[in-house]
This record gives structure tokens, sequence and C-alpha cells, in this order.
């Protein structure tokens, strides 16, 4: 029997120092009871004598015995550190749980407050509309009306319309009847007394003209026409620009009294005066009964017209002369 103690007391290594470790103390505690060294022996008193000397305990066996309370110690304090571990974290968790949920509550009155605040700008912005439809419905009204006078307006002004064509066909009719008159008057080529145009110049389709026999250039022209109280040719009232036959024969070109602006426009001296501090280097002359832009330092003969001078019984007579 002593043989067999000691054999199990030998599955209890021992550490450095005599003493085991806490591991091994452990795994001895967790042993089945099926695996204990003591399971043959039978409790009750030890032999006398000789063998019973042989079964006293030893000091190895006290030993181990009092690691056994040493383990459950340290396990009790791995326990509690893992509770105290386990608590900490539930604070963390709870702590953050209790910040979100602030979080939540804040912006929860936060979108409330802007849902209130959504709600009474919708209520504005349906009063206003409704306001508008309101103003919208007033002015279509306002406009129906005015839209019945407009038409009643436009009929008026077709009425007047066509009597303003009729009354324009008739005025045509007049000036056409006037212009032959005219031309009926200034084809005569005489006057009622010697003194309607001065010496030298020639009385056509209303106007006095003098054709010069030397050549100069536009501006010379032009201030010699005004010398003698007059203006170069213009086209005037004339429907077109005819001048005598004589004076298309030879094809000889005529300054006229107008100038060019920009190489395109044509300006006559009686829709627009001439200015002195006016720069122009384009003038009208004709040829061949047609204008022409001409380079106004070019030497060309002119044409001065003045309007004749009628006498008391010619202008009563002939009073389409005395208006050329």
């Amino acid at each position: 029997m002593s043989q067999s103690v000691i054999y199990a007391d030998l599955r209890f290594t021992k550490g450095p120092g005599g003493h085991g470790t806490v591991s091994q103390v452990l795994e001895a505690a967790s042993t089945d009871d099926t695996d204990s060294p003591y399971e043959n022996v039978v409790p009750g008193s030890a032999p006398t004598g000789t063998a019973g000397k042989e079964t006293q305990h030893s000091p190895e066996h006290w030993s181990r015995r009092r690691c056994i309370p040493v383990g459950l110690l340290a396990a009790s304090l791995l326990l509690v550190v893992a509770l105290v571990t386990l608590g900490t974290c539930y604070w963390q968790v709870t702590r953050q749980l209790r910040n979100m949920s602030l979080e939540q509550d804040n912006e929860r009155n936060r979108f409330s407050q802007e849902a209130q605040a959504w709600e009474q700008s919708l209520d504005q912005r349906q009063q206003e509309l409704a306001r508008v439809q309101e103003e919208l419905q007033q002015a279509w009204q306002e406009g129906n009306s005015s839209q019945q006078e407009l038409a009643r307006s436009e009929a008026k002004l077709l009425h007047v319309t066509g009597a303003l064509n009729v009354t324009q066909k008739e005025l045509q009719d007049v000036q056409g009847e006037l212009s032959a008159i005219k031309q009926a008057v200034s084809s005569l080529h005489v006057c009622l007394n010697a003194d309607c145009c001065p010496s030298g110049w020639l009385l056509y389709r209303g106007k006095c003209l003098f054709i010069s026999v030397v050549k100069k250039n536009w501006w010379d022209s032009y201030w010699d026409c005004k010398g003698k109280s007059s203006l170069l040719l213009v086209q005037g009232g004339w429907e077109s620009w005819m001048l005598p036959h004589f004076l298309q024969a030879d094809g000889a070109k005529y300054w006229v009294g107008g100038r060019y602006q920009y190489y395109i426009d044509l300006l006559w001296l009686d829709k627009k005066p001439l200015y002195q501090s006016e720069w122009f280097s384009q003038c009208a002359a004709t040829a061949n009964g047609k204008i022409n832009s001409t380079y106004c330092k070019d030497a060309n003969r002119w044409i001065c017209e003045q309007p004749p001078k009628m006498s008391s019984v010619s202008e009563s007579l002939f009073p389409l002369l005395a208006e050329e």
C-alpha cells in the first residue's frame, strides 16, 4: 500500500525550488475522480509497527494539498478581473448608447422644428398662390374686355384704312395730272415775259439752268454757282434724271449738287446743305442721263440751277411754274 501512495505522488511534478506551478495545480485539481491516486486507498487507521511508519504522510504530500486552495484563489482572481473588464466594457457601451440617444433626440427635435418651419412656409406659399390666382383671374377678365375693345378698334381701323387707300389713290391720280401739267408747262421753253431767267440761262422743266463751257473741280463749281445766287443742279421734284438732249449727245460729264458719304450714300444739297468743315472725296456727276461717282478733284463742266422769276400775270396763268 505504501508503494502505491508513493507512486501516486510522483504525478505532481515540482517546479523550481521544490514547489508546483499554478497550472499544474489547476490541472491536478481538475482531474477526474477516476484518475485520482487515492481511489484504492481505504480510509481507516494505518497499520502499526513497521508498516505504520511507512504509511505516515511525507512533507511533499502536505505541500501538494496546500497548492489546491492557491489555484482556486488564482482562478477566482482571474474571474474577478474578467468581471471587472466586462463591467468596464458594459459601462462604456452604455455611455455610448446614451450619447447616441441624446444626439438622436437633438436631431429629432431639429428635424421637427425644420418641419414646422417648412409647414409655415408652405402655408404662406399657398396663400400667396391663392392671391396670385385671384389677381390672374381678374387680369384675365380685364384682358378679355380689352381684347373685345381692341377688336372693335381694329374694325374701325380697317374701315379708316380702306378710306385712306381710296384717298391715296385719288391723290396719286391728282399727282399724275399735276406732273403732266408741269411737263406741259416746262416744255414750252419760253416765258411770258423776257426776264424769267438771267441772260445766258436755259429754262428747262421749271428750272433756270446755267451750263458752263469751262472745266473746274467740284468745289470751284460749287462756289461759282453760289456766286450766281444758285446751286449745283439737284434732282429735286424730277421723277427721272433727264437733261436736254444736246447735253447728252457728246457724253460729257457735268458736276451736279451731290456728294457721297462713305462712298455709298448720295447726299443732295437741297436735302443736306454743305458745311465748310465737311470733307469728302467722291462727288456726283451726270453723264448720258445717269449719276456717277467721281473724284471731286477731277475737272468737269457743271450745271447751276435757280427758280425762274415770274410776273404777276404769269403767276396767275401758270401757278405751277411759279412754284418751281
